[in-house]
């Protein structure tokens, strides 16, 4: 049996007819934004004027701290809750969590005609919630064997740390990584060093989200600002 999904060359996922997720595609009246990773914002700023976008509700929270004014006036953005069907005119959209970061989200579509088409997103696994569908376009990060990795999340954890105490003896320390991951380095030296974490504005408002949504982060120092940021006094 042939299934009506696709990748584009850009990375944009076709689910049935009418939907693309994390792209753009003219033909598409729908985009599924399923995180906010840069790698999965291909042309955001030309669906924003052309489609209407469905997202899980700490993604629109992420974006529209971006955006600032930008997402919260426009009435073709839809956040939506886990595991909640919503119909979209050309059948029954349903996000449900993928654990890879705040608000990421594994996509299932159920046609009309009663076939579920699905995009696994960025995902963790195990996953607490794997969706049930008839085909599946599984994102293809770490798919293969050569990226297998031979240590847990934990051991990853513990020597982050113990490489940050190691540096700390030497001075200050400057930390890049991509969205996401930035906020879990922040989370696992939360309450572990006794220095100020200084973040840029951007990243002081995205963990405030984090915060919104109950993940223990712990506060920051913004940079430029005479006082800390998102849950502690000067």
């Amino acid at each position: 049996m042939t299934f009506p999904i696709d990748v584009m060359g850009s990375g944009g996922v076709l689910l049935g007819a009418h939907i693309v997720c994390d792209g753009f595609h003219r033909d598409r009246r729908f985009r599924v934004q399923t995180h906010v990773h840069d790698d999965h914002m291909a042309d955001f700023n030309t669906s924003k004027g052309f489609q209407n976008l469905f997202m899980s509700v700490e993604t629109y929270t992420l974006l529209a701290a971006e955006f600032d004014a930008d997402l919260p006036v426009r009435d073709n953005i839809t956040s939506l809750g886990y595991g909640v069907p919503r119909d979209i005119g050309c059948g029954q959209l349903t996000l449900f969590p993928s654990d890879h970061m705040l608000g990421a989200v594994q996509v299932r579509i159920e046609t009309e005609s009663g076939t579920r088409l699905g995009y696994s997103g960025d995902f963790q696994w195990p996953m607490e919630q794997p969706m049930e569908v008839d085909a599946l376009v599984v994102d293809s990060t770490y798919g293969s064997p050569e990226s297998i990795r031979q240590y847990t999340q934990e051991e990853a954890e513990v020597r982050f740390l113990e490489l940050i105490f190691a540096k700390l003896k030497r001075g200050s320390i400057h930390i890049r990584a991509h969205r996401g991951t930035v906020q879990r380095a922040v989370r696992i030296l939360s309450g572990e060093i006794d220095v100020p974490i200084l973040c840029s504005r951007r990243l002081t408002e995205e963990i405030g989200v984090y915060q919104q949504f109950g993940s223990a982060v712990g506060s920051v120092l913004g940079v430029g600002t005479p006082q800390r940021l998102h849950g502690a006094s000067r």
